[in-house]
């Protein structure tokens, strides 16, 4: 992935553990709690694979959607919340984080 953090240059045990860590983002039937917390993960491989994976919560998702590395991943993800999508049809909202324009849309929606 352009712009994201390189996996051959880490030493053979950081690898096993990113390895790990991967196997458990790309896996359909890891809890979203894990996902949530792979989602924060300092590799940019091991987030990507959060992005994909259908099990991941919207909240992650549209964290992961303001990252430009991530964006396409977590937006064609069937969970990704629709107010990301409109967020970044409008070009970002009026000097508004994502996550502020989520939390917007979803108060105004009477969604948590």
């Amino acid at each position: 992935m352009p712009g994201c953090p390189s996996r051959s240059l880490l030493p053979p045990w950081v690898k096993e553990e990113q390895m790990t860590k991967e196997a458990q983002a790309k896996d359909p039937s890891t809890s979203p709690e894990v996902l949530d917390k792979l989602a924060k993960d300092n590799d940019g491989y091991t987030r990507w694979c959060v992005a994909q994976n259908t099990n991941a919560p919207a909240e992650a998702l549209a964290k992961l959607a303001e990252d430009k590395c991530l964006r396409e991943a977590a937006i064609e993800n069937p969970n990704c919340p629709a107010a990301v999508h409109l967020w970044l049809k409008m070009g970002g909202f009026a000097g508004m984080t994502l996550a502020e324009f989520v939390e917007k849309v979803n108060n105004e929606n009477g969604q948590k």
